[in-house]
């Protein structure tokens, strides 16, 4: 028999502290590898249009291709208290539109951390934080992920990487599922006694989970559950690992991507109930890699599609920029990896294009991206496509304050804004923003955009009195017509609204 130390907060706002008991939920497998079906060796070298030979970020208006990025809009303030150092973010949305965020605060002592969850109803305009689901502990950095469960009233799951050795329960990773009304939770132990990196969860529409986490000697696990989370199916897939994700689709295909050995991204497909590994293919790489993520569309397996992006080191000039890998026919075989579009421009030497993120909501048919680039202003990068091979060079600027560079934003579905919704943590700050779609409180459309400027290589050409801001906010420059400016992004004033914009 395990015993649970259950640290929630009841409904009513009154935390409880009670021990459960309840079986062992986890049956562990650790005699193998990802080597059950034959392994498939993708290999990948620089491609034609590496490192910026392809042109810079776009957006289409009525057809016509122009090189501006406008933000979406307003962003809006999710949390603001001043109580400590967010070091881990999390976003998923239910079935009916709810969006709800997780953020884990570092707290001023060993055991003060916190997992907060945040709710919006109304597609983001305004979010109130539900107690009852906070947990506080010592929680390992980035050690939670967050995933809503399908129907009415579902499962809200959460996995925590405990760090507390000094309580009864000790360090490990805890799954807490809790119904988003407060009338049920319960808390199973995973992993015992051990520390784990960055776990990942995710459900499906059947309700099936997918699990994966890599251990602190680096051995990368996977599990499924099929009972809401009560009991878990967990195998060893390999060693040497770092940077994990998983993602399970409709007819219970998963997608189980991570770093081997610095240089490898090994992808696994698996078919739930079981996580025994149907396909293995390693994508060799020439560089290093880092923040894989990876998600799959809908159908029959046999045309299903699936997408996997990571950051790429190349050695010769220091920069990390995306790469990515894609398969059409549910993970059988894969593309030979090369640079992700939307992203594949030209960065300066020792720039940084970090934490790539792919996902796709189980209510939409679109593939959705972000990443972080890390610059003097840290920029959140957003695009879409409605194919895993389809992505052309669509780039869009959505944050309004500067981004952190500790960890990336989350992107999901958001019904209430007609599309895409991000949540990213402002650099240096407690704040937590979020920006949707089509949650402007000003025009931002493209047809006022281009009729107050247009971006130009080398400048950009304004048809109104225009003020230039580098984005630490000096004034460049100012005036009407063609202003020359260096490569970089830019904040540019005109006609009382302010628009980023990218200078190749």
């Amino acid at each position: 028999m395990l015993s649970i130390l259950v640290i929630s907060m009841t409904p009513q706002g009154v935390r409880t502290a009670a021990m459960e008991t309840a079986p062992n939920p986890v049956r562990l497998h650790v005699d193998g590898t990802d080597t059950r079906s034959s392994v498939r060796v993708v290999r990948a070298g620089v491609q034609p249009g590496d490192m910026g030979l392809v042109e810079g970020p776009k957006f289409r208006d009525n057809g016509e291709e122009a090189p501006f990025t406008p933000l979406w809009g307003t962003d809006v303030l999710i949390r603001s208290a001043n109580n400590g150092n967010p070091y881990g973010l999390a976003m998923d949305v239910s079935d009916d539109g709810d969006i709800f965020v997780a953020v884990l605060m570092e707290g001023p002592g060993l055991r003060d951390d916190t997992l907060e969850v945040w709710k919006s109803t109304d597609g983001g305009s305004s979010w109130s934080r539900v107690t009852y689901m906070d947990v506080v502990g010592e929680i390992d950095y980035q050690g939670i992920d967050v995933a809503v469960g399908p129907g009415t009233n579902p499962w809200l799951y959460v996995v925590i990487n405990w760090d507390d050795s000094s309580t009864s329960t000790g360090q490990g990773l805890y799954l807490r599922r809790m119904r988003l009304d407060g009338s049920a939770w319960n808390w199973y132990e995973l992993v015992p006694k051990d520390t784990v990196d960055r776990p990942r969860i995710s459900v499906n529409s059947d309700g099936k989970l997918a699990l994966t986490y890599i251990t602190n000697s680096r051995r990368v696990y996977r599990g499924v559950s099929v009972d809401s989370g009560e009991t878990w199916d967990i195998v060893y897939a390999n060693n040497n690992t770092t940077w994990a994700e998983i993602y399970i689709s409709e007819n219970g295909r998963g997608y189980h991507a991570y770093v081997k050995n610095d240089t490898n991204v090994v992808v696994v497909t698996f078919n739930a109930p079981s996580p025994y590994a149907d396909d293995v293919n390693n994508l060799a790489l020439p560089d290093t890699a880092r923040h894989v993520s990876i998600t799959a569309g809908g159908g029959a397996v046999s045309s299903q599609q699936a997408v996997v992006v990571w950051a790429n080191r190349h050695p010769s000039t220091n920069v990390w920029d995306v790469h990515y890998s894609y398969s059409t026919d549910g993970g059988t075989t894969w593309a030979s990896p090369s640079p992700f579009p939307p992203t594949n421009y030209a960065y300066p030497s020792g720039a940084y294009m970090n934490y790539p993120y792919v996902h796709r909501d189980r209510n939409t048919t679109l593939f959705k991206f972000v990443s972080t680039f890390v610059s003097s202003w840290d920029t959140v990068f957003y695009t879409s496509s409605a194919s895993a091979n389809g992505w052309s060079a669509s780039l869009v600027a959505i944050n309004d304050h500067n981004a952190t560079t500790t960890f990336g934003a989350v992107v999901d579905y958001c019904p209430g804004v007609g599309g895409g919704c991000i949540a990213y943590r402002e650099y240096a700050s407690d704040n937590v923003w979020f920006d949707g779609w089509n949650a402007t409180e000003v025009s931002e459309s493209p047809i006022t955009v281009r009729e107050a400027l247009k971006v130009v290589r080398g400048g950009v050409e304004a048809y109104d009195d225009a003020s230039v801001y580098s984005v630490d906010g000096r004034l460049v420059a100012s005036g009407k017509g063609f202003l020359p400016l260096k490569s970089g992004i830019y904040l540019v004033k005109v006609r009382d609204r302010t628009y980023r914009v990218l200078v190749r």
